[in-house]
């Protein structure tokens, strides 16, 4: 029998088995990729937000920002719509654990991405915990370890300004509790799990839904072997506490989802955003769901790089071995499901797949265990080398240039900046041409009103003839208009989308611009003094 064990004997350390080489490799090779990881983070950590998502990025650190300002319970300000400035979407958990470390001096943009960075390293911890109870061997979660820590979507995405990996992290450890209440109930193993759900199903629903089914498949198979085989009283409660694990984490995510609609309801765009409206945004149409090849193979090269592409045949092939199969299934399920519930999301916004790439890292992972625990470790080896490279060849292509380029020489933050100088900070601003992305509010601090082109005819009217009244009590401090570069309008306005401007709206905004003094000037992106002379 192979020895597991790594001996010290006369002060030098000796292998006693092919495996123990193997570990002691996987070891060195996660603590280099832990290394490297940390210094990409560090490399970039005080650049601007206004990079890959800079849209979405710079909402979750407005939301943050004005938490700290003005602490709402509830109805929290994100301040990019005007008056009232509460458009909620998540429960903001995660900005409120960048708030905390606020408190203790660290600078809001280092802090949202100590959190992020921490929370990515951190779904290493429930994934060894379902390891062991799934009976994968540790030298087989090593594996997964190294494919996860190089993957270049997860090194970028977890040093942004971000929700997505600490909703992972919590939705992981409600999966871990799930399953280990399941082998070994206790009270306070129900109870963690109860938060962790709930963590989770606030933070990001749509990662708590993506992995929702996951729970819920295991929960079916344990409820139908309680109908076949064990029909215990006993057996009954677990399947019952098991159960409310599930539903008390989804009543909680409506319950929020009510809620934030009714406060979404008092603002002037609020009807457009809620949850009725969203709908088809959020899942998508089936149509879309019949074709998914290219989004998934455009998802597997983000994970891999350019050997993406043959991970099935990669998977398959892992299949051959018995030991790891069910769970290659399963995390291999659990990677596509994502794509049949959100199937817009994940198609528009590649962060999305932070809620399931883990899943294909996992199902990668082992197969590679899978054909060496087959004798064939060469080809193993020569697998991970290859992944390796593809993964790092992929993030210096695709990421590195991002993370090296600090953004905040960009007009549109350049002339948020000035804004910020130029205005009170009870002064708000309202603003063209950016469509409601937060980084003019966030970049300005000040409250703000987005003019967006699918505002109804009524309302647009209203803010090009009134806009004191989208304001509340913040007096109108400076208009921002930012318009695309003379060699690039032409083509945008032939576009003519639901972002872009019409042309009878165009019109409308230039004669409210009309004779105003022009404050500041960068680029595509001028800042208006507020009335006219």
């Amino acid at each position: 029998m192979k020895q597991e064990t790594l001996a010290i004997r006369a002060g030098t350390f000796r292998v006693e088995s092919r495996s123990d080489y193997a570990t002691v490799a996987l070891l060195i090779l996660i603590a280099g990729l832990f290394c490297f990881d940390v210094f990409i983070l560090i490399y970039g950590i005080n650049n601007g937000i206004n990079d890959l998502h800079g849209f979405r990025q710079s909402q979750t650190a407005l939301t943050a920002y004005w938490l700290d300002r003005e602490p709402h319970g509830l109805a929290y300000i994100t301040p990019v719509l005007g008056y009232p400035w509460s458009v909620p979407f998540e429960y903001p958990v995660y900005q409120w654990i960048v708030v905390l470390l606020m408190k203790v001096g660290v600078p809001l943009v280092i802090g949202g991405r100590l959190v992020s960075f921490a929370a990515f390293v951190g779904c290493l911890v429930p994934l060894k915990v379902m390891a062991r109870d799934f009976n994968v061997p540790n030298r087989a979660f090593l594996f997964v370890a190294v494919v996860y820590l190089a993957c270049p979507f997860y090194i970028f995405w977890s040093r942004t300004f971000m929700i997505e990996t600490t909703a992972l992290l919590f939705s992981l450890c409600w999966l871990a509790g799930f399953v280990r209440f399941g082998r070994s109930p206790s009270v306070t193993i129900w109870l963690a799990t109860l938060v962790f759900g709930i963590l989770a199903a606030l933070t990001k629903s749509t990662t708590f839904l993506s992995i929702g089914p996951v729970a819920g498949a295991l929960f079916l198979t344990e409820a139908f072997t309680w109908l076949r085989k064990d029909r215990t009283r006993q057996r009954f409660l677990g399947l019952f506490a098991r159960g409310a694990l599930c539903l008390m984490p989804l009543a909680t995510c409506y319950a929020w989802v009510v809620a934030s609609d009714l406060i979404k309801s008092a603002n002037p765009f609020g009807f457009d955003l809620d949850s009725t409206a969203l709908l088809q945004w959020n899942f998508g149409t089936l149509a879309q769901r019949f074709a998914l090849r290219d989004t998934i193979f455009n998802s597997l090269r983000e994970v891999f790089g350019y050997v993406g592409l043959l991970v099935p045949l990669l998977i398959a092939v892992g299949l051959i071995n018995s030991k790891y199969r069910t769970v290659i299934v399963g995390a291999s399920a659990a990677y596509l499901g994502a794509f049949l519930i959100f199937t817009n999301v994940l198609t528009i916004h590649n962060y999305y797949e932070a809620s399931n790439a883990i899943f294909v890292c996992v199902a990668v992972g082992l197969s590679i265990v899978s054909i060496m625990d087959k004798g064939w470790h060469k080809i193993a080896a020569v697998m991970l080398v290859c992944i390796l490279i593809s993964q790092a060849k992929l993030f210096g292509e695709r990421y590195l240039r991002l993370i090296q380029y600090d953004n905040v020489g960009d007009p549109v933050v350049q002339t948020a900046q000035a804004a910020r100088d130029a205005t009170k900070s009870s002064e708000s601003l309202l603003f063209f041409g950016d469509e409601w992305s937060s980084v003019i509010p966030f970049y300005s601090e000040r409250k703000s009103l987005g003019v967006v082109a699918w505002a109804s005819p009524s309302l647009f009217d209203k803010i090009i003839s009134d806009p004191q009244s989208l304001l509340g009590d913040a007096p109108l401090g400076g208009i921002i208009v930012c318009r695309p570069l003379q060699e690039h309008r032409a083509e945008q306005m032939a576009k003519m989308d639901a972002w872009s401007y019409s042309a009878e709206q165009m019109a409308k905004i230039d004669a409210l611009l009309a004779s105003r003094r022009t404050v500041f000037h960068s680029g595509r992106c001028r800042l208006l003094a507020p009335d006219r002379g």
